[in-house]
């Protein structure tokens, strides 16, 4: 991670290690957002996951087109507090 980076964290993880990763990519002057994704394997399959993302609004505005070819609906849920 370098300054100026997005880390984009879609995994299944604890609260607590998600806020311990977005602090660690902070230090480095990066920015992050959670992003889990909601569907299955048909919904996969078929190009309508939908994307729930929290964190800074400008850093999700960057990485919003990318989220889009994942999944048709992306979501801003704000500065979630149980991960931030």
């Amino acid at each position: 991670m370098t300054a100026g980076k997005i880390f984009v964290d879609m995994s299944t993880v604890s609260p607590a290690y998600s806020r311990e990763v977005a602090a660690k990519v902070r230090e480095k002057g990066g920015d992050m957002v959670d992003s889990p994704v909601s569907g299955s394997v048909i919904t996969l399959q078929e190009g309508k996951l939908s994307v729930m993302v929290g964190g800074r609004k400008e850093t999700f505005e960057k990485v919003k087109p990318l989220l889009q070819d994942i999944g048709p609906k992306v979501t801003y849920v704000g500065i979630t507090a149980w991960r931030w």
